[in-house]
């Protein structure tokens, strides 16, 4: 019987540590026998994961987008940011542009422009010596910004990891048309009643193609879009240019704008509300406010005060706000220096926990006992017999 006893084992495995005893060349086997060139296992980086940030200037911006005070935009995502004109579009796709050309000394960015908005001196504006690493390229219909942007990715793709880094956008999506209307256009034919949903469908079809490019490429996509001006709050139905950017974007701001004016009257700048609509990062319905002066640019601590309020690092005294230090300022002439690293880094802990989706608790891991003799988990309390143990019992 003890001989029998010292010959019975009971190993103890976490399910983990079941898991991980497969071998790992089966699966390196399977996916090679599948010829997908971009697969690979998830305890590695996949080709589709983001493996860098654009700080967009302003960590107001950079919340609204990740969740964090310090990322911002992910690369390889396309970004869809809508609102009624004059909202406040195309600066805050400029201030970005700008912001990332100066952290990146390599970096390019191609913008597709289908309003014929941008000149060379509004672009040395926001990208000053930088212009030269800008390349716009106009496009009037789906089909072109569909080639041309493909041709674009495809390069970065071959470059592989000699690439520079890159942003693209397209300002803006509503103003494509299609090759057919177009060309009907120029022969004075009106098919505008046999050719509707025609633009819908040609935009779920761009951006079916360019979202698995853009992830490999890690580049990331703007893409600006007007919306209906009689809604009170932009929806599914607000978007122009159809469901395509909906399905297809990874995060979708939505903005409105009031106007800032100097104390003489002039109008300086736009305070905008940003919204997010869509996210795959963080909780829709997140509401900042952000300034974009029309000679400095994105404010980059404005909004900043009302994320400080909420999470308790400042604190509101009748029209002004008390700084950690005790000092107390109006919310309006706060600097970039009233605000401490160890500021910033609470308001980004708490804007984590707040914006960011959970992950819930999970389960807790707990070791089970697996049979020796079939391999098979076994509840906690049941014992486990050897062969020879069961001989001799019987």
């Amino acid at each position: 019987m003890a001989k029998a006893q010292q010959k019975k084992k009971v190993m103890k495995k976490s399910k983990t540590q079941k898991a991980n005893t497969a071998p790992h060349s089966s699966m390196n086997e399977m996916m090679s026998a599948i010829g997908n060139e971009w697969a690979g296992t998830a305890d590695k980086v996949l080709s589709t994961d983001s493996t860098f940030g654009v700080n967009t200037g302003s960590y107001t911006v950079n919340s609204l987008f990740s969740g964090s005070l310090f990322e911002g935009i992910a690369s390889g995502k396309i970004y869809g940011i809508a609102g009624e004109s004059q909202s406040g579009k195309s600066y805050l796709i400029q201030a970005i542009f700008g912001q990332f050309l100066r952290e990146n000394p390599k970096g390019r960015v191609v913008l597709f422009d289908s309003e014929a908005a941008y000149t060379s001196a509004s672009i040395k504006a926001w990208a000053g010596e930088h212009a030269k690493r800008v390349a716009v390229l106009p496009v009037a219909t789906w089909e072109e910004f569909r080639g041309q942007s493909i041709k674009c990715l495809d390069w970065f793709i071959k470059q592989g990891k000699n690439a520079p880094p890159c942003i693209m956008a397209l300002d803006s999506m509503g103003m494509l048309t299609s090759s057919t209307e177009l060309a009907n256009s120029v022969k004075e034919i009106d098919k505008m009643n046999t050719n509707m949903g025609v633009l819908a469908k040609l935009a779920k079809g761009t951006f079916r193609q360019l979202t698995l490019k853009c992830a490999i490429a890690q580049i990331p996509m703007l893409v600006t879009c007007h919306t209906t001006p009689n809604l009170a709050g932009p929806g599914a139905d607000a978007i122009s240019g159809g469901r395509g950017l909906l399905y297809a974007s990874d995060h979708i701001l939505c903005l409105s704008a009031s106007q800032e004016k100097s104390t003489d009257g002039e109008r300086i700048g736009v305070w905008v509300k940003a919204r997010c609509y869509k996210s795959r990062k963080i909780k829709a319905g997140k509401l900042n406010s952000i300034l974009i002066n029309f000679t400095t640019g994105l404010d980059t601590v404005s909004g900043l005060d009302d994320l400080a309020i909420e999470a308790g690092v400042f604190k509101k005294v009748g029209s002004k706000v008390r700084l950690p230090d005790g000092n107390e300022k109006f919310a309006s002439k706060l600097l970039i220096s009233d605000y401490s690293q160890d500021t910033l880094n609470a308001i980004d802990a708490w804007t984590k926990e707040n914006y960011r989706f959970g992950v819930g608790a999970g389960i807790a891991q707990k070791d089970f006992e697996v049979n020796p003799e079939t391999g098979e988990l076994l509840d906690e309390d049941e014992e486990t017999e050897s062969f020879e143990d069961a001989i001799n019992n019987s």
